[in-house]
């Protein structure tokens, strides 16, 4: 079962939009089997949003997200049933897969 991704995202300038759709990118391209959500924040901008929409494995929750990281978490946790998450911040861009890391009950 390929993880689930879950993104808090906060875009306010257009250069934050440029790092998200980086982020987004390279999950897909290492990862393209798996579900993303992605955890808004309380973003200014919100187009960021509208190239994916129409992507069945990419899920756009916008509710204004106040706790960041921990609220994110406890969002993902609590509404999407997975065997295995990984959580990233918006910024983050994945180099390689990531199934390595899979076989542990937790990594940092």
């Amino acid at each position: 079962m390929e993880p689930l991704f879950s993104i808090v995202s906060k875009c306010d300038e257009e250069i934050d939009i440029e790092i998200f759709n980086r982020c987004i990118d390279s999950i897909i391209k290492f990862h393209p089997e798996a579900e993303i959500v992605i955890v808004d924040s309380g973003s200014k901008i919100r187009t960021q949003y509208d190239r994916f929409r129409d992507n069945e494995k990419i899920h756009i929750e916008e509710i204004n997200n106040k706790n960041y990281e921990t609220g994110a978490i406890w969002y993902v946790y609590e509404n999407y049933i997975n065997d295995t998450y990984v959580f990233l911040q918006d910024s983050m861009e994945i180099c390689e897969p990531l199934t390595r890391y899979f076989i542990y009950d937790v990594v940092y």
